[in-house]
């Protein structure tokens, strides 16, 4: 019988496997390990921007702090509804900082399928990029 599909011999390539349980802790860890070193660079506006993973980290703690500020918590679901940019994942990665659960919504969904995604997943707060996607969710709110 074939190994293909027995992954139990794959080992990681390298050394640069971060330590930890859950994607926050594997964040906070690179972080730690990888401060000022740039993570990203996104291009705005014909000019490009480069996040270190310290300004990353400023970032999410204040996003994080804006949502348990208003009563995000652990375990309860904060949607994105927008393109995936550094924000969106910014977002998401707070999100999950606070204990929560972070929901994906395209920003292509009708309005209709806007309002069954926040319902279903019992969305407490949304993310919007823009004012397109906020008319979209006031619609329906």
């Amino acid at each position: 019988m074939s190994n293909l599909w027995n992954l139990d011999h794959i080992q990681p390539a390298g050394t640069d496997v971060l330590a930890g349980d859950t994607v926050p802790a594997m964040f906070w860890n690179a972080v730690a390990e990888r401060g000022s070193r740039v993570w990203m660079r996104q291009k705005h506006m014909g000019i490009w921007k480069s996040w270190t993973w310290d300004q990353t980290a400023d970032a999410v703690r204040e996003i994080a702090g804006g949502l348990m500020a208003l009563g995000l918590a652990p375990g309860e679901c904060a949607s994105i509804l927008s393109n995936t940019t550094i924000e969106w994942v910014l977002c998401d990665l707070a999100v999950l900082a606070c204990g929560g659960v972070s929901n994906g919504i395209y920003p292509t969904d009708a309005a209709s399928q806007v309002q069954y995604l926040c319902e279903d997943s019992a969305t407490r707060v949304l993310f919007v990029e823009n004012d397109e996607q906020l008319d979209k969710a006031l619609e329906v709110r």
